[in-house]
């Protein structure tokens, strides 16, 4: 684990940021998910997680909005940015910190508190639905979880 939390180390500062891909927690029902760390010490706004790719897929597009972020670009909760991904747009919802015990632990090792912002990037299906419109596909309602919601209105038990 420290090896890991060094290699973290070294991808914020030299790149401004690390991205941890995590499989999934089933005891949550989450499926696989990556997020950032980093970006808000190094770029002062909120770190960002997405779930239910490929961690191929999600690690260059974290990559992709750090870099806009680090261009200048703000992504703000309940907006859609178009800059993101080709032909689709993406939305934004903050984490709510019930979910933060078990998704970002290594965020925590290195900022060494719970305190940071994280801001869920949610994609759309094929036809641009996102999870939370009349007609979305549902797995990829099932792929991305509502996070912006404590875990207990979910009908979700915190693990220990």
């Amino acid at each position: 684990m420290n090896q890991l939390i060094q290699q973290v180390e070294t991808n914020i500062q030299r790149v401004g940021w690390s991205v941890i891909a995590v499989n999934g927690d089933p005891t949550i029902n989450m499926p696989i998910w990556a997020y950032t760390v980093g970006i808000e010490r190094m770029l002062g706004h909120s770190e960002l997680m997405m779930s239910g790719l490929p961690p191929e897929t999600m690690q260059p597009i974290l990559n992709n909005i750090g870099t806009l972020i680090r261009n200048g670009t703000r992504f703000s909760p309940g907006t859609q940015a178009d800059n993101v991904l080709q032909n689709y747009q993406v939305a934004f919802r903050t984490v709510h910190y019930s979910w933060y015990t078990g998704l970002f632990g290594i965020a925590r090792r290195i900022y060494g508190h719970w305190e940071f912002q994280m801001l869920q990037v949610l994609y759309p299906d094929a036809e641009g639905r996102f999870p939370w419109e009349a007609g979305c596909i549902t797995t990829i309602r099932e792929r991305q979880p509502r996070l912006d919601l404590p875990m207990g209105r979910m009908g979700i038990v915190p693990t220990a």
